[in-house]
């Protein structure tokens, strides 16, 4: 079954990336309804990944991607104001290589400042849109509902109110979905290629060479 799901802000105004796909905001979800809010080893976060209640396309080597989109909007326009985030990323050097961390921080970097204790300034830029919206082929409605009944903020900056979800729904589409896929999949795509995921946690650091395919 091919549904749309639609969340409406409340103050309509979000901060998220162009590349957030909807297998990702559902892994949070079922991961607080599993744990609350307990961290998790990496191993317990990708077994929990493979139970999302998304069609999957099975790849070779056991590989796979759900059949759902990346986030859709139609943004009024960009609002005037930017947040801005200090990041140090000597902090995060047991969970991530620092090179790593460093190419991550580059899109955003305003300036930064020397040593083993370097620090980016991150700027984000609200977007301004009553909607976002997000196409999937389901296979447990009771718990796609359930699911999507726990997510009451979407994007980055929540606890200064933005991404909050004021309701949601849920309607039957024959929209095509468009996401994240492996560029040696075949399939109709968008012509240019990027590193990146396929599969949720999209923030982890391994990533591959991906294209956005039209299925």
């Amino acid at each position: 079954m091919r549904i749309k799901v639609k969340f409406h802000l409340k103050n309509q105004q979000i901060i998220i990336d162009r590349r957030s796909h909807l297998d990702g905001l559902l892994l949070a979800a079922l991961m607080e309804k599993l744990y609350g809010r307990t961290m998790q080893s990496m191993e317990v976060i990708k077994e929990v990944a493979k139970q999302l209640p998304i069609r999957k396309v099975e790849l070779d080597m056991g590989k796979y991607f759900y059949l759902c989109s990346r986030v859709k909007y139609d943004a009024k326009w960009l609002s005037d104001v930017s947040i801005v985030k200090v990041v140090t990323l000597q902090k995060f050097r047991p969970f991530f290589d620092i090179q790593d961390l460093r190419r991550i921080a580059k899109k955003y970097k305003i300036e930064s400042g020397r040593g083993p204790y370097k620090q980016f300034q991150l700027s984000y830029t609200p977007i301004v849109t009553p909607c976002i919206e997000f196409i999937a082929e389901i296979t447990d409605k009771g718990l796609f509902e359930d699911l999507i009944s726990r997510i009451y903020y979407i994007g980055k900056k929540r606890a200064l109110g933005f991404g909050e979800v004021s309701h949601y729904e849920i309607e039957p589409t024959d929209e095509k979905i468009i996401r994240a896929v492996p560029v040696e999949y075949e399939c109709e795509s968008e012509p240019v290629a990027f590193m990146g995921r396929y599969l949720p946690p999209y923030w982890w650091i391994e990533t591959e060479p991906c294209k956005f395919g039209v299925l």
